[in-house]
């Protein structure tokens, strides 16, 4: 048995009661599919070029800024929101006030489709790619490492595996890609 489209098949069953209906002939019904199948392709060519015009002027205006958050409306969100065990290990060390202030400023910038932004708390900041922590600047003894040792100004998460590394020789030995500014 061969895989047929479902679409085709509603397509061709449509079209199908329409030519009996009107009593068209083969070479009839044939046309009328021809016809559909052609403002269909149509309809999709335009609505591509509209999207493809969206995503060029964000790319060519020089700051995405106001383009950037309907672009990112459009893609999955665990793609660039920030997953719940990177909140908890965030904010997990911080006061009661502290991990509130944190938290909104997190659901703020989400709610503003940002990729990129800093949370700001007593004493230091975050800097959030993607929903990863790429920077902290801070206290370095609220911060400790994997392996006891304190990060003092970066470290890096495993995007796969959600591990982090207080230095890149830890994260590269690791295989993690780490994309240097």
């Amino acid at each position: 048995m061969t895989d047929v489209d479902p679409l085709t098949t509603v397509v061709t069953a449509v079209v199908t009661v329409v030519a009996v209906y009107f009593g068209l002939t083969a070479e009839q019904t044939t046309q009328v599919i021809a016809a559909i199948i052609a403002i269909v392709g149509a309809f999709y060519a335009w609505y591509q070029t509209q999207q493809k015009a969206v995503v060029v002027a964000a790319l060519t205006s020089g700051t995405t800024e106001s383009q950037t958050p309907a672009i990112v409306a459009k893609i999955p969100s665990r793609t660039w929101k920030m997953s719940d065990e990177t909140k908890y290990n965030l904010v997990r060390l911080m006061s009661k006030a502290e991990q509130d202030s944190v938290l909104k400023q997190i659901a703020d910038a989400e709610a503003a489709y940002q990729t990129r932004y800093r949370i700001n708390f007593d004493g230091g900041f975050v800097t959030i790619e993607y929903g990863l922590i790429v920077q902290m600047v801070g206290n370095p003894s609220e911060f400790p490492g994997l392996d006891g040792s304190t990060i003092t100004s970066r470290f890096y998460q495993d995007p796969r595996t959600g591990q982090w590394y207080a230095t890149v020789e830890q994260a590269k030995a690791k295989g993690v890609t780490v994309n240097e500014c």
